[in-house]
């Protein structure tokens, strides 16, 4: 009697370990479907997100150039422009010319500009209005600038946020940086480095010389001219020069700059500025080589240095390296003027205007 109820809970025992594990496949089966489902389900939600995203995108851009296009229709001013006639950096100041063309303008039409709270009065010349202005350089009109145009009792008045003013436009005319710095030993320094320069007239400016150059004691040691390279480079192997937008060099070279640079002791940072032999152009970005070796005696401040200068008689100046040579074992001399970039410009007076 005993075997047979042993028997029995061995088959009601198995019976049960066949259910539970035939309830377990059909659970795992459905988790790993439900699995499957839910990183579907993921997959569409991140899907429609990335989707909502892009449209969301796409409906700020088109609201941003609807609401262009509107403030362009609405505008009462058809076209304007601020141009630099010249520059006092004696006193801080430089010259515009304004023009403005109104869309719609009657013989009794009245237009004005205002730079900040200063008001200057405009005449028409033919279609557009004109005047003249003599603005501080230091002062930023960016969102500061005002046209009015008055007709009768009806005014109109429209803030100009695309003129900045002359100093951020001219703040970075010429730059450049360098990788290594000069070195001293026996009585010589040495020079070898590869130097970037970037040139950029923003409008402003058509150059015809650009130069490296270094310094001792305020006497120019050493010449490079960076405008020669560029026109060599341009010239391919029958002569002729190539049109890549880069400046070409002049049918003749400039005597004067060929003799500053093969004795440049002689000459002066006004005389490189000023010495041409090379089609103006608007500007260069590029790297060049410079190497030089020139006695040197302890004790001398080594200035090294780009400088540009236009047809005009403004010239720019860029410090790339100030140092003070003490001695072959200790070398230059740190200060704060040691790798600091001084950056300025020259009118045509001479008056000089410090941007860095």
């Amino acid at each position: 009697m005993k075997n047979k109820w042993d028997v029995i809970f061995r088959i009601v025992f198995g019976i049960i370990l066949v259910a539970m594990a035939v309830l377990l496949g059909i659970t795992g089966y459905r988790y790993n479907n439900m699995s499957i489902a839910l990183n579907k389900i993921s997959n569409q939600l991140s899907y429609l997100e990335d989707t909502s995203k892009v449209i969301e995108s796409n409906v700020d851009n088109l609201e941003a150039e609807l609401s262009s296009i509107l403030q362009e229709d609405a505008s009462m001013i058809e076209d304007y422009s601020v141009r630099v006639t010249g520059c006092d950096f004696a006193n801080g100041t430089y010259d515009v010319l304004i023009t403005v063309v109104p869309r719609e303008y009657t013989d009794t039409t009245e237009t004005s500009i205002y730079f900040g709270t200063t008001e200057y009065r405009l005449a028409l010349n033919r279609y557009a209005y004109q005047g003249t202005a003599s603005l501080p350089i230091d002062t930023s009109y960016d969102g500061n600038m005002t046209i009015l145009i008055a007709d009768g009792n009806k005014k109109n008045t429209e803030v100009v946020h695309s003129y900045v003013g002359f100093q951020t436009m001219a703040s970075d005319i010429l730059s450049g940086s360098t990788i290594a710095m000069p070195e001293y030993a026996d009585g010589v320094l040495s020079i070898s480095d590869d130097v970037t320069v970037n040139l950029d007239g923003n409008g402003l400016y058509e150059f015809g010389t650009l130069c490296y150059v270094v310094e001792a004691d305020d006497q120019i040691l050493y010449v490079q001219d960076l405008l020669e390279e560029d026109a060599q480079d341009l010239e391919d192997v029958d002569g002729e020069t190539e049109a890549t937008g880069e400046p070409e060099k002049n049918g003749e070279t400039d005597e004067k700059l060929q003799e500053n640079e093969q004795n440049p002791e002689t000459a002066s940072i006004e005389d490189l500025a000023l010495s041409y032999s090379h089609d103006s152009i608007w500007g260069v970005s590029k790297e060049y080589v410079v190497s030089a070796e020139k006695e040197v005696t302890p004790g001398a401040k080594i200035r090294v240095l780009l400088v540009s200068g236009t047809a005009e008689g403004y010239r720019f100046e860029y410090d790339l390296f100030n140092g003070v040579l003490k001695d072959e074992q200790e070398g230059f001399v740190e200060s704060a003027d040691y790798f600091a970039p001084h950056f300025t410009m020259y009118d045509e007076k001479g008056g000089r205007w410090n941007i860095k």
